[in-house]
């Protein structure tokens, strides 16, 4: 196998990881009384995803080192502008249980200013294909496991009762909680990369 393929292989896993995490998502969300050992599933999970991942965007870098750029670009732009949608006009809460500062509006404004950031890097670099269904099936891809990740670490720290996940940038929700999309996203952008721009 190339060097490639064994990162396809590795998004695969990420992948699969995300799929389990939407998963107990869902059911928590739910209110169900289905009793999960969620703290040793995700310490297990955090010891294999995150390497995991880590390698991913490696291979992202290897490729080119301005797809981590636009990577990031995508990312951080999603996460900040639902940050800044929900407080300026956030009424309606998404996932209440899981996470009682996210709304509805702030994920809607996340994921249009995420979208017109993909789509100007996608008009200016080429960066999948100009076919605007198969590019923004990705951009949902990417968004999808970006927010779910950004959940994911929500929902660990209410069910650890933390306001955060390490001592690093308090107040903030800790280390984690700055890289939990670009984590969960990563999978999703090279698996993207890989079928729309095929990369030998």
């Amino acid at each position: 196998m190339t060097n490639h393929q064994i990162s396809l292989v590795l998004a695969g896993f990420g992948l699969v990881y995300i799929f389990l995490c939407c998963f107990i998502l869902l059911i928590e969300e739910r209110g169900s009384q289905i009793n999960l050992d969620l703290q040793g599933l995700w310490q297990f999970g955090g010891l294999v995803i995150i390497p995991i991942n880590s390698i991913v965007l490696l291979s992202i870098f290897k490729v080119d080192p301005m797809y981590i750029a636009y990577f990031l670009m995508i990312v951080c732009g999603i996460d900040t502008f639902s940050y800044v949608g929900g407080k300026l006009f956030g009424k309606n809460l998404f996932v209440p249980i899981i996470s009682p500062n996210k709304t509805v509006e702030g994920l809607l404004i996340g994921f249009i200013f995420g979208f017109l950031i993909f789509n100007l890097i996608n008009v200016f670099s080429s960066l999948f294909i100009l076919d605007i269904f198969a590019a923004n099936g990705a951009y949902l891809f990417i968004f999808l496991g970006a927010i779910i990740g950004d959940l994911n670490v929500s929902i660990m720290k209410r069910k650890g009762g933390r306001k955060n996940t390490g001592r690093l940038f308090p107040g903030h929700g800790g280390v984690l909680d700055r890289i939990d999309s670009i984590l969960f996203g990563a999978p999703c952008f090279f698996i993207s990369l890989s079928i729309l721009k095929p990369i030998s």
